[in-house]
Parts: structure tokens; C-alpha cells; sequence
């Protein structure tokens, strides 16, 4: 009997030619292959979470603005097609069958990489070994400490974030940290890291993890979100990968990916809230549906550079925009001229 998973690969073949032939269809087309993607990681998340989020990453930053408009239109959206570059179909097309191969290929990809590493978790090394639990104590400690001091900057942030505004952030704020702390601060995320590789149990690691997310949330404070969104991404990837190496004492139960899907909304709907109490724009009469998909729509600022470089690409010298730098190296080598 046939897999539902092995269904993709026919799927991306038969749409990608549909592609080719109704180019009028592009957008929709995209969007069904990436449910589909999407779908497919779901089956096996605790294998394929890393492709899940990058096919998430794509959607979010490169397609929602070319995709939500063909199916919901609200106030929002209107007045940010209106204030912003507004493109052409065949922009939109183009972005689309950009994203479309991007897909495939990191599916493609995925597998083939799969395929060929150890797909065992359990590691070589003993958690309870007298070295592992001496660099998990130490770095527990250096990690608390280094909170601290990260916590000051953040207020230090939204303190300057309250008085001048988000924008100026940006150009005029400068952390009034002293050097020394200042790049002990910066080690807060290597120490956490080390941290976690050392294979904490659940009692150790859960008041860690609490931190850890406790201070992505103080950071909302100061109108940045992608922080808060990584720490999320990170401590999901790290709940899924100690679920693979000790599947008998799974760390993301059943329940708790069921009260995450949910939860999801509500904190797509923050994001929108974050970005308004910053002053970037302002709404009246909102319902929760709106903000979870304006939420969404802002975050494809994307569509803006791959429509202005598709528009010009005529005046754009190297179009092979990923070979740039080997390009100019060629062109600028004392050598490779001779």
C-alpha cells in the first residue's frame, strides 16, 4: 500500500508542470504545495522539523503577501498595498515559482541528507560522566549570571524605546554596559547552549528553560520580535531532538504539541500587538482574526526586494546574484586579469 508521504514527490512533479503550463494559476498553485509540504512534515515531525521551519520561514516572509490577498482583504491590507510597492501579476508569479522550486529543492535536499547520516540520536557520551556534569554545572551558573545582565540591557532598551521611540533605537542607542560585562552578556547564549548539550534531565533543565523563555518575553518590551520568535524556535527544535534521543521519556508529550498548535494564533496575534504599541501604524475595531492575519501579512517584506530586483534585473550587472562575490573576485584579481 502506497504511503500518503510518498505522495509528495509525484505531487511537486504534477504541479510543477501545472505551473508551467497555467502560469495565471502560479500563486495558488505554490500556496497547495506548500499545505501539502507542510502536511507532509507534520506526519513525522520529530524527523522533518527542521524542513518544517524552513518551509514556515518561506511562507512567512516571501509568500504571505502575494498568497492572503487572493484570499482575505481587509482595511490593513488595503492601506499597506496602498503605502507600499505594488507589483504586477507577473511579479507575484515570479515570486511564486521562486518559492515553489525553493520547496522542492529544500525537500529534495532534506532527504538526500536524511538518507545518508546516522539517524541514530543516542549519543556517545555518559550525561552522568563526572566531566559532562561539571561543564553542565558551570555552565548553568555562567548562564544565570549572564541573565542578569541581559535582562539590564533589554530594560535599558525599552527605556530608551519609551522616551525616543523604536526607529531611533536603531541609530541612537548604545548599550551603557561596561566592555567587560558587556561581552560576558554576550556569552549568554553559548553558555545556555552548552548547557543543553550536556543532556540535562527534565527537573534540571525546566527551571532553565523557564528563564530562558521568561526573558524572550521581557524582550517584547522593547518592539523586537524576532528574538522572541527564535527562542521559541529553538527551544521547540531542543524539546523535539531530546524526543528522538530518549523516546521512551518524551519531553514534547502529545498534549503539549496539541496546546502549542493552539497557542500559535494568540501569538501571532501578539507579534501584531507588539508592532503596534511600537508605532509603526495604528488600527481601530480589530477582531482577533484580523490581527493574526495581519500579523502574518507584515512579515512578507520580502515580496518588496525580489519585485524590485525582478523588475530591474535589465540594470542589474552578474544576475547570478548568489556567484556575486566570485564574480567581482574575477573581475578585480591581479591574476585573473593577467
Amino acid at each position: 500500500m502506497i504511503k500518503i508521504e510518498n505522495l509528495i514527490y509525484p505531487l511537486a512533479v504534477i504541479l510543477g508542470i501545472v505551473l508551467i503550463v497555467t502560469p495565471e494559476y502560479d500563486v495558488h498553485i505554490s500556496f497547495l504545495f506548500w499545505v501539502a509540504l507542510m502536511f507532509y512534515c507534520m506526519l513525522n515531525i520529530e524527523k522533518r522539523v527542521l524542513l518544517m521551519l524552513f518551509a514556515f520561514t518561506v511562507f512567512v516572509f516571501c509568500m504571505t503577501r502575494i498568497v492572503i490577498p487572493e484570499y482575505y482583504i481587509n482595511d490593513f491590507i488595503q492601506d499597506s498595498q496602498l503605502y507600499s510597492m505594488s507589483f504586477s501579476q507577473d511579479v507575484h508569479n515570479f515570486v511564486a515559482r521562486a518559492c515553489f522550486l525553493s520547496l522542492v529543492g529544500a525537500l529534495v535536499g532534506f532527504n538526500l541528507v536524511s538518507a545518508n547520516i546516522n539517524s541514530d540520536y543516542r549519543l556517545n557520551i555518559d550525561p552522568n560522566s563526572y566531566q559532562i556534569t561539571q561543564i553542565r554545572k558551570i555552565s548553568k551558573y555562567l548562564y544565570l549570571l549572564s541573565v542578569i545582565l541581559v535582562v539590564y540591557s533589554i530594560y535599558t532598551r525599552f527605556s530608551f524605546v519609551a522616551a525616543y521611540g523604536y526607529m531611533d533605537s536603531y541609530i541612537d542607542y548604545s548599550n551603557s554596559l561596561p566592555t567587560v560585562l558587556s561581552k560576558f552578556a554576550s556569552t549568554n547564549a553559548l553558555c545556555f547552549y552548552l548547557f543543553l548539550v550536556t543532556l540535562p534531565s527534565k527537573k534540571e533543565a525546566k527551571p532553565i528553560l523557564i528563564v530562558f523563555m521568561l526573558v524572550a518575553v521581557f524582550s517584547l518590551l522593547t518592539g523586537a520580535r524576532t528574538g522572541f520568535i527564535m527562542s521559541l524556535i529553538t527551544l521547540l527544535v531542543y524539546l523535539l531532538l531530546r524526543n528522538r534521543i530518549d523516546p521512551y521519556d518524551p519531553w514534547l508529550t502529545r498534549k503539549v504539541k496539541i496546546a502549542i498548535l493552539f497557542s500559535l494564533p494568540f501569538i501571532t496575534a501578539l507579534m501584531f500587538i507588539v508592532m503596534l504599541m511600537r508605532g509603526e501604524s495604528s488600527v481601530s475595531n480589530i477582531s482577533f482574526v484580523d490581527m493574526v492575519i495581519n500579523s502574518i501579512y507584515q512579515q512578507g517584506s520580502i515580496l518588496e526586494v525580489l519585485g524590485v530586483s525582478y523588475e530591474n534585473a535589465d540594470r542589474i550587472p552578474y544576475r547570478i546574484w548568489s556567484f556575486g562575490r566570485v564574480i567581482d573576485s574575477y573581475d578585480n584579481n591581479f591574476l585573473f586579469q593577467i
